[in-house]
């Protein structure tokens, strides 16, 4: 019986199971339109969207993702304080390439000397606690800093920066003022991150929301209403995080809180055309569907439940009335 069953069990590819052949093709690879939409609402100039897995998606990732154009999806194994201050922590965030390249303001010279060097760049923020401070230029560092550890307080200029509101600015003067680094701040002249003038030729089409900042989603369980509502005014989309949607228990509880929700709602996880079926009998709020079970090249789900379904397979079950086709 056993060997009958694996004999005649549909084979479930994965991506990396399939291959396409190339024929005569009337497009350039500039010409391919790669956006999509993540829900209803919310379209990506890429198809890619992190994952809410623990200390995967965090503020650093979903920064990242959003500046490519996709979007990230925090994960809800925190505190909700803790998954709300990781959102506003992406809005807060310049919607450019920034890095965390900068000098703390009582660090000794021969610091930043290394820096520079290391980075290969002329000047170079400075920072105390948060707040910027001034710029130092290397042309200065090397007159002035003979021992090493000479303070650059002594030889810091006035900060050259540009707040959130003013980021139009930043080609300008990194390109006609000739700076290498610029400070962005935000109203309270905080740092936030450094544009270094090379990353201007990296080409980004971020995804932002209708504000101008960076777009973000938030994993949430449908049995956590606290949760749900609390996120539902900082993320720009709910996406449920359930390793197995298709259950009663889960389908009445979204049904029930989808009601209160006024962002996107995404559904997740399903695997099967059955399991899209009866989410959109039960669910009058469906923004999008979270599709795939245990697909992940890290994810524990199929050796710890047993239960897997290969995201490609399952994309082809979701467009398919008939899943055995």
């Amino acid at each position: 019986m056993f060997r009958k069953k694996i004999e005649e069990a549909v084979r479930a590819p994965q991506f990396q199971d399939i291959y396409i052949m190339p024929s005569l093709s009337y497009k350039e690879p500039r010409e391919i339109d790669l956006s999509t939409n993540f829900s209803r609402n919310i379209r990506l100039k890429i198809p890619i969207a992190s994952s809410p897995m623990d200390t995967v998606t965090e503020d650093k990732m979903s920064i990242a993702m959003a500046l490519l154009g996709g979007i990230g999806v925090v994960h809800r194994n925190n505190s909700i304080e803790e998954q709300i201050e990781i959102i506003e922590r992406v809005k807060r965030a310049p919607p450019v390439r920034t890095r965390d390249l900068y000098i703390n303001a009582d660090d000794p010279c021969h610091r930043a000397l290394e820096i520079m060097e290391n980075e290969e760049i002329r000047d170079l923020p400075v920072v105390d606690g948060k707040r910027l401070v001034g710029t130092i230029h290397y042309g200065d560092l090397i007159s002035f800093c003979k021992e090493g550890f000479e303070p650059l307080t002594k030889i810091m200029k006035s900060p050259k920066y540009v707040s959130l509101h003013s980021l139009r600015e930043v080609n300008k003067i990194l390109l006609e003022e000739r700076y290498d680094t610029l400070a962005v701040t935000d109203q309270e002249g905080l740092y936030l991150g450094t544009v270094v003038y090379r990353d201007l030729f990296i080409s980004l089409e971020p995804s932002l929301d209708s504000e101008g900042r960076l777009m973000v989603a938030a994993a949430i369980s449908p049995f956590d209403r606290e949760r749900v509502l609390r996120l539902d005014k900082y993320a720009d989309a709910l996406v449920s995080d359930l390793a197995h949607s298709h259950n009663v228990n889960a389908l009445r509880a979204l049904k029930s809180i989808s009601r209160e929700i006024s962002k996107d709602l995404v559904i997740g996880n399903i695997a099967t055309y059955e399991a899209v079926k009866d989410v959109a009998d039960y669910v009058d709020k469906i923004d999008g569907f979270r599709v795939g079970l245990g697909g992940g090249s890290i994810c524990v789900t199929p050796e710890q439940t047993g239960a897997y379904v290969p995201t490609l397979y399952a994309c082809l079950l979701y467009t398919s009335p008939s899943p055995r086709d």
